[in-house]
């Protein structure tokens, strides 16, 4: 399997995953304030699973696996509404994204 890069990485994103020693995957980082750098998500609620059961399965809230998207979903975009000043408020206000 080729794991060769998508792009090179600048000179300022290098620095970046140098500094925190970001040798795993995930890591995202939020403009200095938030960092993701351990899964959030559990794929263990993908296996067996086909590419129909998944999207269906998204559709369902009750589900796991729409509950751990979701829930990756809103700890990324709550990260992103305090780096914003909570804009869009549409966006950052509703629930459970504004939920601390």
């Amino acid at each position: 399997m080729d794991r060769a890069p998508l792009q090179a990485t600048t000179a300022q994103q290098q620095a970046i995953w140098d500094k925190y020693d970001a040798n795993n995957y995930p890591f995202i980082y939020f403009g200095g304030k938030y960092m993701i750098t351990t899964p959030i998500y559990d794929p263990q609620v993908l296996q067996g699973k086909t590419w129909a059961q998944i999207a269906a399965a998204l559709h369902d809230p009750s589900s796991a696996i729409a509950q751990g998207a979701l829930g990756a979903a809103n700890y990324m975009t709550a990260a992103i509404c305090k780096m914003t000043g909570n804009q869009p408020a549409s966006v950052c206000s509703s629930l459970p994204v504004s939920t601390p």
